[in-house]
């Protein structure tokens, strides 16, 4: 018993197999009686030949071996009008009429010739080992191919006919007998050699269309991993930044007690998730819609830079920031492609929401913009025993994220332990990415507007 083939492999196989999907086809493709153009034009020719026979019949009069001859050549041709369509029935009638076309030879009183409806075995074998899915028919085709090279219509009217006393139509001399089977091994080495050649090219097609099928597997699932990757980050991105500073908040105002602070950090708190909301909003228009509509695409609006900054702000992170003065970042705005907006943007959120998940209570955020290069730091102190994300351990889900985003656009990210000002435990994150250089020029720094403070600082 044959072991199971894999689901990969089986897939592949029957991708390769399809014969639908690669020939023309005579009629509407999904019709049942439509066949393959190629194949009704084999039958055509096939029956053109068949027709021929004919003159045996006009030339010596009706006979029963000339009837028979036309009958099996008429079986044959029309099979092969159906050598995909019905590809096992198509080989078997075509193999069957080939085996009596070679016994009707062999016992035939008169001779018929060699009929070009002979090749049809070749055409028949062919089609079995490159579009049959079953492995049983392919090696049983060959043996039947085989064999009946040893059998072929030249070998068997030599053997019926050639040698015998009085025999009317070939006269050997006495004791021919190995010149008689010389004549038959040459036919029966031509004939087998002619198979051989037609199945190999044959099963090396087949395993090209399967190579094929199994490359377009694994490129389609790696599109798949790239999609659910991709959608995984910015889900990560949309939401991990806002819930982070919703947390603290909803920490900080527990934790406090006091009514008017409840009250600030809840419409901090609901800003925050209306703003998030409505990224994740876009974020479904745009998967919805598909990725060729760019209106439904992300902006990646520079300006929401100081959302970023003053949602961790209100969640009690004493941050300081330098950043690229307005004009600076409105020509950016406009010069910059999306992915590289985009990733500044998740560098920011990633590196402040780290700095009030992880850090104890301050950062210090800045960015420059050279030409052709943008560079965002954001350093936070950090406790003895936890130095920072990734510090002595496995880096973050988020900070891989962003190490792939940043990587994507031809940039590198560096995330590690960094001394604070004073000389105690910090931890940095610097990314640094090629941009269009058009924002260059002009360049001055600005602390980023003050946000209403509306949550005390989460340290105690």
């Amino acid at each position: 018993m044959s072991p199971p083939v894999p689901a990969d492999d089986d897939r592949a196989i029957r991708a390769a197999t399809d014969w639908r999907a690669v020939v023309r086809m005579l009629g509407p493709r999904g019709a049942t009686c439509s066949l393959p153009l190629a194949d009704v034009i084999l039958s055509a020719v096939c029956l053109m030949t068949a027709a021929l026979n004919i003159s045996f019949l006009n030339r010596f009069g009706v006979h029963f071996v000339y009837v028979a001859d036309l009958v099996l050549a008429v079986v044959i041709a029309s099979a092969q009008s159906l050598r995909r369509r019905m590809l096992r029935a198509s080989f078997v009638v075509t193999a069957v009429g080939l085996a009596l076309y070679a016994l009707l030879t062999y016992s035939s009183p008169v001779a018929l010739g060699l009929s070009p409806l002979s090749l049809t075995a070749l055409t028949s074998l062919h089609a079995v080992i490159r579009w049959c899915p079953d492995g049983r028919w392919r090696r049983a085709a060959l043996g039947v191919a085989l064999a009946g090279a040893a059998l072929n219509p030249v070998g068997m009217f030599v053997i019926g006919h050639a040698g015998l006393p009085g025999d009317p139509l070939i006269q050997f001399p006495r004791d021919s007998r190995p010149a008689i089977f010389a004549i038959y091994a040459i036919a029966a080495g031509v004939s087998a050699t002619a198979v051989l050649v037609v199945a190999t090219d044959a099963r090396q097609r087949r395993r090209l269309a399967e190579e094929r099928a199994r490359l377009l597997d694994r490129q389609r699932a790696a599109a798949v991993a790239r999609e659910r990757l991709e959608l995984a980050r910015e889900l990560h991105d949309l939401l991990g930044h806002s819930l982070t500073a919703i947390k603290v908040q909803a920490s900080t105002a527990l934790a406090v007690g006091d009514p008017q602070v409840l009250r600030s950090v809840l419409a901090a708190v609901e800003r925050t998730a209306g703003a998030s909301l409505e990224e994740v909003r876009e974020l479904v228009r745009a998967l919805r819609d598909g990725a060729a509509d760019a209106s439904t695409a992300p902006v990646a609006d520079l300006a929401d830079l100081d959302r970023a900054i003053g949602a961790v702000r209100a969640a009690g992170l004493e941050l300081s920031v330098r950043l690229p003065g307005e004009s600076v970042l409105r020509r950016a705005q406009a010069s910059w492609s999306l992915a590289q907006r985009l990733t500044v943007l998740r560098t920011v959120q990633e590196g402040l929401t780290n700095a009030l998940r992880h850090g104890t209570g301050g950062a210090r955020l800045s960015m420059s913009v050279e030409p052709g290069r943008c560079e965002v730091s954001v350093l936070n102190p950090a406790p003895d025993s936890a130095p920072g994300p990734g510090a002595g351990s496995a880096p973050g889900t988020g900070l891989v994220g962003l190490n792939e985003r940043v990587r994507l656009v031809g940039g590198r990210l560096e995330a590690g332990p960094h001394p604070w000002d004073d000389g105690s435990p910090g931890f940095r994150l610097v990314a640094s990415l090629p941009v269009n250089a058009a924002a260059a020029g002009g360049i001055g720094t600005r602390d980023a507007p003050a946000v209403e403070e509306e949550a005390v600082s989460a340290r105690r």
